[in-house]
């Protein structure tokens, strides 16, 4: 009898683990959907575009408080009174002589294209070059405005010359005060 009693002990040791072992792996399961389920809940209260419009938001205003500006809005009344802050594609950077000029697209639907020339100081060229996309936010104080009609020349095959009427522009020029960058949206919903 001693010897069964001895091959019961071990058998019932198993059990026992298979149990326990059992127990927590379906545990640990169900606690990690739940704990998953929470941690989608909170993310689908906002996108990565909502964030970034946040955060865009926050640095036009931190931008109009530093240098007392007005936002740019199509309007051209007000703009040669105070700094001004325009939401930008950049286009590139040119210079001439000791003077470097930042060229962008200013991002809003005016019946005209508006674009900036801007000198900067090295202190914004530097700003400028540790940018990771084009899109930025200027802080500008701009000292002239020139309306443009964008004409386009083309080729035809009866060797006339057609002109393609563009639009008009309005490049307005001056002096950047500030850039700071607008992160591009990855993966947005």
């Amino acid at each position: 009898m001693k010897t069964r009693e001895k091959h019961k002990l071990p058998k019932l040791v198993i059990k026992l683990r298979s149990l326990l072992f059992h127990v927590l792996f379906y545990s640990y399961i169900g606690f990690s959907l739940l704990s998953l389920e929470n941690c989608t809940k909170s993310r689908e209260d906002s996108s990565t575009a909502d964030e970034l419009l946040r955060n865009k938001a926050s640095v036009v205003k931190l931008l109009l408080q530093e240098f007392d500006a007005i936002v740019f809005d199509c309007s051209t009344q007000n703009i040669f009174s105070k700094p001004v802050v325009v939401d930008t594609t950049m286009l590139g950077v040119s210079i001439n002589g000791e003077d470097v000029f930042l060229s962008a697209q200013i991002n809003l639907s005016c019946v005209k294209k508006y674009f900036v020339k801007l000198k900067c100081s090295q202190e914004v060229l530097e700003q400028y070059s540790k940018t990771k996309s084009n899109n930025a936010l200027l802080a500008a104080r701009f000292t002239r405005m020139d309306n443009e009609k964008l004409v386009a020349e083309a080729d035809s095959l009866d060797g006339s010359d057609p002109t393609i009427n563009l639009g008009e522009t309005v490049i307005l020029s001056g002096e950047c005060l500030a850039i700071r960058e607008i992160p591009p949206v990855e993966n947005a919903d």
